[in-house]
């Protein structure tokens, strides 16, 4: 048995890592500017501060996120690029620097017209011109273009522009400006090597971005929400404990109906019965979760049919405020996820009665009922001791299946009664692109799907014992 669990245990790890990557590299290209944004959160105001000012503020956020280290291990691009070309700040200036990049392979000239670009900024700043203010708006549409050919199209035009209409500067600023063009549209005379294009392979060590977000993840440290500031953690282990605390009794209802029900059908194979059970099953899985959610609302929670419809408390959790400690949310919240509860349980169960029917029916046919049988063992003996155990694999298999999930939240169940579990969190944190709490969940809900599929597979053989650890 150890063995058996130490090498299911083993297998997982090397998925936990592919996982823990893909979620990284996904966060990295999610949208929005996340320094930006943390920078909003925190309620950091920049907007009367000069260019410069803002950079230097940016750029202490960027440093503070670990954004100014490389994202990996290693990195693999052609020669021509720089290794040092994830410390350009902000991201949109860095992806513009890579397409002109893509299309000159030229970094120092890159560097020296993007180096005029911040000049020229700067000499705005301290001028406040309308007319240079102008320029530096045409400028900064240059500067985020990521075609080089239209790009320098557009600095042409802005060239005969400034020539043609001798527009009032500053005697230094226009020296910058003559500088910017020129540098910007000199013809290119370097010689490009076929071998700069080649991929080259870049090894960054242990500093990476990658590393400083796993060895948080390991801790449970994902950082703020980008919408409130809360830790990631305290906002997800909230959420949590909201959808486990109706899920755990939804899954036991859809346990206990799927095998009672189940077996009966099976033992009134084609009767009345069966027919009837049956039907209703099929009828219950196909109305959608969210129709039949909006159907209970309206008939269970509210007076308008009539009192007697009335049955379960209004649609949220109650008077729970964000005080309260999560016991005393709970017990606050707890009678309002009864009907929440309910449907999830039944439309689950709706499925596996079936299931359940059909591996019973055919197990009552086996050697082993028959024999026992035979030997005169009691009819209820016989399905606890025989028969239960083979029909639970299927049924062990689809919860198990399931589970994970469910756990995760049914976005629709958690939306429509405003239950503010993992579902519902996760349906407002992409609304709002609120990264860090989506990408968090991603990883331990994946994390959470490889225990419950190794507790599946312990329990599989737990529960038949033709099902050898060894042979796993």
């Amino acid at each position: 048995m150890t063995s058996f669990v130490l090498k299911k245990a083993l297998l997982i790890i090397p998925s936990l890592v592919a996982l823990s990557v893909i979620v990284f590299f996904l966060s990295k290209i999610a949208p929005g500017d996340q320094v930006q944004m943390f920078m909003a959160v925190r309620g950091s105001q920049t907007d009367r501060l000069s260019y410069h000012q803002q950079q230097k503020v940016y750029s202490e956020v960027y440093e503070e996120l670990g954004l100014n280290k490389a994202l990996f291990y290693i990195s693999i691009k052609p020669a021509y690029f720089p290794d040092t070309l994830y410390k350009v700040i902000p991201a949109s200036k860095k992806n513009v620097m890579k397409a002109w990049l893509r299309h000159d392979q030229d970094w120092e000239w890159i560097q020296l017209v993007f180096e005029n670009h911040e000049a020229l900024i700067g000499a705005a700043d301290f001028f406040n011109d309308p007319e240079l203010a102008f320029i530096l708006t045409q400028i900064k549409t240059i500067h985020a273009t990521a075609d080089l050919q239209k790009a320098r199209q557009l600095a042409i035009d802005l060239k005969n522009s400034t020539e043609n209409n001798a527009v009032n500067v500053p005697h230094k600023t226009r020296e910058l400006l003559s500088n910017y063009f020129i540098n910007f549209l000199h013809d290119q005379k370097k010689t490009q090597r076929i071998t700069s294009v080649f991929p080259t392979l870049h090894w960054h060590g242990l500093n990476n971005q990658y590393h400083q977000w796993l060895s948080k993840a390991i801790r449970l440290d994902f950082g703020i929400s980008l919408t409130d500031g809360q830790p990631v953690s305290k906002k997800i282990s909230m959420a949590f404990i909201w959808t486990l605390s109706y899920v755990i009794f939804a899954y036991l209802l859809s346990l206990f109906l799927a095998i009672s029900l189940g077996l009966y059908t099976a033992y009134h194979q084609n009767k009345w019965q069966d027919k009837l059970i049956s039907t209703s099953g099929f009828v219950l899985y196909a109305v959608p979760l969210f129709w039949l959610g909006t159907l209970a609302i309206v008939f269970l929670t509210t007076d308008i049919y009539g009192k007697w419809l009335h049955i379960f408390p209004d649609i949220g959790v109650g008077s729970a405020y964000e005080s309260m400690i999560w016991i005393e949310k709970l017990g606050e919240g707890l009678p309002h996820l009864i009907l929440p509860a309910l449907l999830l349980g039944m439309h689950g169960a709706a499925s596996a009665i079936r299931l359940v029917r059909n591996t019973a029916i055919v197990e009552l046919k086996a050697d082993y009922i028959v024999t026992a049988r035979a030997k005169g063992i009691s009819e209820s003996r016989m399905v606890f001791r025989h028969l239960l155990p083979n029909t639970l694999l299927p049924i062990t298999t689809a919860l198990i299946g399931g589970f994970p999930g469910a756990l995760a939240g049914s976005v629709v169940i958690e939306v429509i009664f405003n239950i503010p579990g993992m579902g519902r969190l996760l349906f407002d944190s992409i609304r709002q692109m609120d990264w860090p709490v989506v990408f968090a969940m991603v990883m331990l809900l994946g994390v959470f799907t490889f225990i419950i599929y190794l507790l599946g597979d312990i329990l599989y053989a737990r529960i038949n014992p033709k099902i050898k650890y060894q042979s796993a």
